[in-house]
């Protein structure tokens, strides 16, 4: 089945060559709607995205060498950092013999860092291929929420049960909402991404009930960072559109009543369930910080390779993996080189805070950085990774610049116009 996939994925990028933005929203797309479990699952060992990441990538080298050399030297400081995390991931991971694992750096740093990339040459060469961009990433997200939505109020069943009921927190919260993803803190990061995002909607009423839908779906994901996360972007939405002072006021008293009913009903269950009896989740944060603690000091130069922060919370008897990714990349990569690449996606956020490619991409960037922040989310087998490096290379500036676009005018997208009401974020 992989030939197939890699097939097809050829197929695709050749034909959208002079769209660049077509292949990357199927990336997008894939990564949300095909969990990494899903994937293995239909017998393929590497998850799509990542296929068709590759296959982009191979077609514009093959098209335009020397313009993607020039573009990668444009983003060298970039690169250097990225570059200099993955090799020690590879050379950390091949002296310790956990090779076997390898495929989890692939998908979640790997390719991701090849898609961040792609998007930012793609948003050099016309602004507007990030805003068409942003808007699939956001729609796609919707459908994910009504999916959510669907499943818990038993209209639809719920995808790859098979697959998710097997795994260790469902036995202790089952009633958490997944949609199509295998976890629901990874869920929660997708959707509560997608709110900020939202302002890159035209139509005011469209981008609130887009946002009340995903705010929704975070409800039920039981993830309390993503919920916090959530409601604080559905606030600044709000806030930051340029509906008059009063309609604002009217807005923001609409949206925390309808919040209030939102958490306090059947929907907010689940989440106020987590904020009670959190099943002794805390504790066990608790436990694995203070033996972070006493590992992390050895683990500033050299790493044990993939996976081995896991063999330490496993050997300490601990019932949870340390929740935290900069953790988790310290003790299997290194210091030095985590703080390179976590340091090179900051720095990419602040560099565009007055100048982002996509401006309504800045506060997604935040949101989702912060929520991976939150648990396991580089260390485990899911695709949160093309969502953070995705919104990162919209809040980027450009590389060099907006130019001329080689894609035809007919299949460009316009940038999003103020409408009545609630309007655009400024």
């Amino acid at each position: 089945m992989i030939a197939g996939v890699v097939i097809g994925a050829l197929v695709l990028a050749i034909a959208t060559a002079r769209r660049p933005w077509v292949p990357l929203a199927v990336v997008v797309v894939i990564a949300l709607a095909l969990s990494t479990g899903s994937s293995r699952q239909l017998g393929m060992s590497v998850h799509p995205a990542v296929v068709l990441t590759f296959a982009v990538l191979a077609v514009q080298l093959v098209r335009e060498p020397r313009a993607v050399l020039s573009d990668v030297a444009r983003m060298l400081g970039v690169v250097v950092c990225f570059g200099a995390f993955i090799l020690a991931t590879a050379l950390f991971s091949w002296s310790a013999g956990r090779t076997d694992s390898y495929g989890l750096v692939v998908t979640q740093v790997i390719a991701p860092a090849v898609l961040l990339f792609l998007v930012r040459r793609a948003v050099t060469s016309d602004a507007r291929n990030g805003v068409v961009l942003l808007r699939v990433l956001v729609w796609a997200c919707v459908a994910e929420a009504v999916l959510v939505l669907l499943v818990a109020n038993g209209l639809v069943p719920q995808p790859n049960l098979a697959l998710v009921s097997g795994a260790r927190w469902f036995e202790d919260d089952p009633e958490r909402a997944v949609g199509t993803l295998d976890h629901p803190l990874v869920a929660g990061v997708w959707l509560a991404a997608a709110i900020p995002a939202a302002a890159v909607i035209r139509t005011g009423w469209l981008r609130l009930a887009a946002s009340a839908v995903l705010f929704a779906a975070v409800l039920l994901t039981g993830a309390r960072t993503a919920v916090v996360i959530a409601a604080i972007a559905l606030l600044l939405l709000v806030l930051r559109s340029t509906a008059a002072p009063l309609a604002r006021i009217a807005l923001v008293l609409v949206v925390l009543t309808v919040g209030a009913l939102l958490v306090s009903g059947p929907l907010g269950a689940t989440t106020l369930g987590r904020f009670a009896d959190d099943g002794g989740s805390s504790t066990a944060r608790g436990k694995a910080l203070a033996l972070a603690l006493e590992v992390l000091p050895g683990s500033f130069l050299r790493g044990g390779g993939v996976s081995s922060s896991e063999h330490v919370t496993r050997d300490a008897l601990l019932p949870s993996t340390f929740e935290n990714p900069l953790i988790v990349s310290t003790i299997d990569f290194g210091g030095v080189f985590t703080l390179l690449f976590f340091g090179a996606l900051v720095a990419l956020v602040l560099a565009g805070r007055r100048t982002a490619a996509v401006p309504e991409a800045r506060l997604a960037a935040v949101a989702a950085f912060l929520g991976v922040m939150g648990f396991n989310s580089f260390g485990a087998p899911s695709t949160v990774g093309f969502l953070v490096f995705v919104v990162v290379a919209l809040a980027a500036p450009p590389s060099s610049g907006c130019r001329v676009s080689d894609v035809p005018q007919e299949h460009a997208v316009a940038p999003a116009r103020t409408s009545a009401g609630l309007g655009g974020a400024r």
